[in-house]
């Protein structure tokens, strides 16, 4: 019995050591890869504005400003073009319907608790989950999708340009603009 007890003190202590060792690695090293934000200020602004998400806060690398297709500053972080998304569907009463995005990501399904369109992946990304040959046809795309967003500005530029390549004229001929802002414009099938 004493031999086990010995075994299992010297398993703890070895465990407690690694331990130790791991994070004295890891507070070494972090610096180089995770640099101390000291610029990384509580920004309301990089709050998303829903009663089931009030509390979400968008950290600074997607909270940046977004640039248009131009380069230009459009002055509006992640959170803000969400935001202002969130009140154009709210404003048309579309909150619980199956929503698309023609963007890098989709949100909107999961931030609004409906169920999403069959066909539209949570995540775009060009040359990563499609490029000009493979990707999912339009019909397929926007299966059971009556509500479409197309943002004016988007953090992955080149997935925006290449979706909208794809897919603008099979929205032209199914879908109408019904209302728009600084960052999106709403569309609803015809």
């Amino acid at each position: 019995m004493k031999v086990i007890l010995q075994f299992c003190l010297v398993l703890a202590i070895a465990k407690l050591a690694l331990g130790q060792l791991v994070s004295a690695y890891y507070n070494a090293a972090a610096p180089r890869y995770f640099p101390p934000q000291a610029s990384w200020k509580f920004n309301p602004t990089n709050t998303i504005a829903l009663n089931n998400w009030n509390h979400l806060y968008v950290m600074r690398g997607a909270a940046d400003n977004v640039t248009n297709t131009t380069g230009g500053d459009v002055g509006h972080n992640f959170a803000q073009r969400i935001n202002g998304a969130l009140e154009l569907l709210a404003k048309h009463d579309l909150q619980t319907n199956p929503v698309g995005c023609v963007d890098f990501v989709n949100p909107f399904p999961m931030m609004l608790n409906v169920k999403p369109a069959p066909g539209e992946p949570v995540w775009n990304d060009f040359h990563t989950t499609f490029d000009e040959r493979h990707f999912i046809p339009p019909g397929e795309y926007f299966t059971n999708c009556p509500v479409v967003l197309i943002p004016r500005t988007s953090n992955s530029h080149a997935t925006l340009a290449a979706m909208l390549d794809i897919y603008l004229g099979y929205l032209k001929a199914h879908y109408t603009v019904i209302d728009q802002d600084l960052d999106w414009y709403l569309l609803v099938q015809k």
